[in-house]
């Protein structure tokens, strides 16, 4: 069996919410760099959109990002997503 060659299966994926460019930006390439493609998030409602259809493996989150981001991490968290500090 084939599967096309953007077909995620088996993909690591990092997620990274932070409002500000800079540390948004910064925290992608550090995912980039141990191998992970990456989601990056402007704000917390859309990293929560997309967390209601997956879990990432790794995940950055700049406190920053408005009131919701802590809701991101509580649902990272109970799920035993691996957390890495912001660069």
């Amino acid at each position: 069996m084939t599967s096309r060659a953007d077909d995620p299966v088996g993909r690591r994926f990092g997620l990274v919410l932070s409002d500000d460019e800079d540390r948004r930006e910064r925290g992608c390439k550090a995912l980039v760099s141990k191998g992970f493609d990456v989601l990056a998030f402007l704000d917390a409602g859309s990293a929560q959109a997309w967390l209601e259809e997956d879990t990432p493996e790794i995940a950055i989150i700049d406190g920053g990002a408005g009131r919701g981001s802590r809701l991101v991490a509580d649902t990272l968290e109970r799920r035993g997503v691996r957390m890495m500090p912001i660069a």
